[in-house]
């Protein structure tokens, strides 16, 4: 896969997380079923398991071509409790070569990854049930609806926005979902990373609209940006 194929995999994930969330989970199911613990040689050792070359071969063949995938999620998001790190380093386990053709593994890295990808999918369930809740502001009074690839604003009367774009949908959405609607410079630049700093405020401006009356705008704060009522209602 390439890189931009990378980061439209990481994307999904981003919106979707129970995708990756599921493909993780069959990794552990798996990976727990095959290992066999090894007898402790002394008092010291540290406790491992063994399985074959050919069964961890099976075993990465889940995940595929979506290492890189995994990698660009890692750099798109801070949110996710997701330990991307201790996955690619999982992976790299399975894909190590041995003389004997069967893989060592230690205990305790398996079990921190068991416990992070449940970590992980009780997270992607709880953003799905979020996600099924209409996400709506108090501060701006107005609700989102999701229809195709279009975002619904809509006020407390009969008016609404329709918002579209590959690069004002995820911003808006990250502004609108931020405590206060309020989102770091980086956040941005974390959304689309072909998007340079000096760029942020040209981007930003797409995302201010006028709906029955009441003016959206997005301002700088700080080092981030806020959204917000404008002042200037009415013009």
């Amino acid at each position: 896969m390439s890189r931009q194929d990378d980061r439209l995999q990481a994307q999904l994930w981003l919106d979707e997380p129970g995708r990756l969330s599921e493909l993780l989970v069959r990794l552990a199911d798996q990976l727990e079923a095959a290992v066999v613990p090894m007898p402790a040689t002394n008092r010291r050792s540290e406790p491992s398991v063994t399985l074959s070359q050919a069964t961890a071969a099976s075993l990465v063949a889940i995940v595929g071509t979506e290492r890189g995938g995994i990698n660009e999620y890692r750099r798109l998001t801070d949110a996710s409790p997701l330990d991307c790190r201790l996955v690619l380093d999982v992976l790299d386990r399975l894909q190590a070569e041995s003389a004997d053709g069967q893989l060592v593994l230690p205990t305790a890295v398996l079990s921190e990854f068991r416990g992070n990808v449940d970590e992980f999918a009780r997270w992607s369930r709880f953003q799905q049930r979020q996600e099924q809740t209409l996400p709506r502001s108090e501060a701006l009074k107005t609700s989102i609806e999701f229809v195709d690839d279009e975002l619904l604003v809509k006020t407390d009367g009969d008016g609404s926005l329709k918002l579209r774009g590959a690069v004002s949908i995820p911003m808006f959405l990250a502004l609108w979902r931020a405590p206060g609607h309020r989102l770091s410079a980086q956040s941005f630049l974390d959304i689309d990373r072909s998007l340079s700093a000096s760029g942020l405020e040209r981007h930003s401006t797409r995302l201010c609209s006028k709906l029955q009356g009441v003016l959206l705008e997005v301002i700088r704060s700080g080092s981030g940006y806020l959204l917000r009522r404008c002042p200037r209602q009415g013009h």
